[in-house]
């Protein structure tokens, strides 16, 4: 019955118009953030998620502009503080792909549309990959192999890791939830991914002069820790370390004295009591940011849209407008349910009358 109910619910909901949405589910600012804006699918992200097309980011920026006004990082905190019906916009890119200086820059430039970058630092000047691109790239090279190669690979990853896979789904479902940087390296030599050649021929992330340069564009740089693991699974001490020691690398390469945070992946399991003392006694630290899309959150904690999430691309490259629909009912839809199983948390148990 409930999965009826959530059906119907659902149904419901997906008729509403997105004028409706904006009228009764009223945000003083809404974040949208992207990871990479491109005309090809790339080896390091392709099988993570989808990209955005240059021309539908256009669009995506040309639409922003003519319903929102979209803050620069300097202005937001103030608004977050105002009271009122608002209509502002925030976007920003996370990873720091090197896209972001050649593609991105210079759209944001010609629209003149203020966005922030969130950098993992330990990857500024290609120095590391990041886990999930290593993920991508291993996917990659396996469904290039030819049918008997591709064999030995499963034989060989069921006999090292107790693996018990027999086909390249199941190989392929079991790589996405690797987490561990050993055993992608380990995995990465023994299907011929070149690592550290793909990062000096390729280049995927920003160098430090491309972030010194965004800077002195206008765009603010932003902290998205150091090594993008998720930082719900780390203990006090290791959040701390990713947190303030990335934005003090950023602050280093741009001068600014207030960094914001960006939460690799997403700030769930993290105390917010926590993260509050940390910004009062480190001044430097920002706003942080999440990726929660319409949801609420503590006063120093921005929710954002995530553009490119599979969940809003599953028809190809839908306009923002869509997105930005999909976004306000998946929040309706969590919404109810989260009311509904507080209804029936509160609900008194029927006692039986005894004789």
């Amino acid at each position: 019955m409930r999965v009826l109910a959530n059906k119907n619910v659902g149904e419901v909901l997906a008729a509403v118009p997105l004028g409706i949405y904006q009228t009764f589910i009223r945000r003083k600012c809404i974040g949208f953030f992207y990871h990479l804006v491109s005309d090809r699918p790339l080896p390091h992200t392709r099988h993570l998620y989808p990209h955005r097309p240059i021309e539908e980011f256009e669009r995506d920026l040309i639409f922003l502009k003519k319903h929102y006004t979209i803050l620069p990082y300097s202005e937001l905190e103030r608004v977050v503080q105002t009271e009122g019906d608002l209509r502002y916009a925030f976007l920003s890119f996370d990873d720091g792909f090197s896209e972001c200086f050649r593609i991105v820059r210079p759209i944001l430039l010609m629209h003149q549309v203020p966005c922030t970058f969130f950098i993992p630092t330990n990857f500024i000047d290609n120095r590391a990959m990041y886990y999930r691109n290593k993920i991508s790239l291993l996917v990659d090279r396996f469904l290039s192999m030819e049918p008997p190669v591709a064999e030995q690979v499963m034989d060989q990853a069921n006999q090292e890791f107790y693996l018990r896979v027999s086909d390249r789904d199941g190989l392929i479902a079991w790589l996405k939830s690797v987490t561990e940087d050993p055993i992608l390296d380990r995995l990465c030599n023994a299907f011929g991914v070149d690592i550290k050649g793909y990062l000096e021929v390729n280049t995927p992330y920003l160098t430090e002069e491309q972030i010194r340069e965004l800077a002195s564009d206008g765009f603010t740089i932003g902290a998205h820790s150091k090594s993008h693991r998720k930082l719900g699974r780390l203990t006090p001490g290791e959040v701390e370390a990713e947190i303030l020691e990335s934005c003090q690398r950023i602050s280093e390469i741009t001068g600014q004295e207030k960094v914001p945070f960006s939460f690799p992946n997403s700030g769930e399991g993290l105390d917010r009591d926590f993260l509050k003392s940390l910004r009062e006694s480190n001044r430097y630290l920002g706003l942080f940011f999440d990726t929660k899309g319409l949801r609420g959150d503590r006063d120093f904690i921005l929710n954002r849209i995530w553009v490119e999430a599979p969940k809003y691309n599953l028809d190809g490259y839908p306009p923002l407008p869509v997105i930005l629909w999909r976004a306000y009912t998946e929040y309706s839809v969590k919404a109810l349910d989260a009311k509904r199983a507080k209804v029936l948390h509160r609900r008194p148990t029927l006692v039986p009358n005894r004789p």
